[in-house]
């Protein structure tokens, strides 16, 4: 098995992955959700959070998970469905893909930190 050497964040790069999230982070990510997809497991679609995004305001908690390391259960959780592909015969099990339907607010988060790591590579 070939190894990849991947070089460490300097302190500067690791700063500003911590920094807390602002509400213009997440509002852009909110603004980033398709319309069309699937709600996970807490039931809340990428409209919802868009119609809603000034009263649900999940910036606490995306900062207390930023800041303890440690995220909510409901994040862990998904909801796994299967979809048939198309022109195949829907008898056969291998012409079914599974998907994993996410929480939004762990869509969220993980578009803030994703849309951070973009600036350093």
């Amino acid at each position: 098995m070939q190894s990849i050497k991947l070089s460490k964040l300097t302190d500067q790069p690791r700063e500003s992955l911590n920094n807390t999230i602002t509400t213009f982070e997440i509002d852009n990510a909110i603004n980033k959700l398709k319309s069309n997809k699937a709600p996970g497991p807490d039931g809340f679609t990428a409209i919802f959070h868009k119609t809603f995004k000034e009263e649900l305001g999940p910036l606490e908690v995306m900062n207390q998970a930023l800041t303890n390391k440690q995220i909510p259960e409901s994040w862990k959780e998904a909801n796994i469905i299967l979809i048939h592909k198309e022109h195949s015969d829907p008898t056969e099990i291998r012409n079914y893909r599974p998907i994993s339907l996410l929480n939004i607010d762990y869509k969220i988060f993980t578009s803030i930190l994703a849309n951070r790591f973009k600036f350093f590579y």
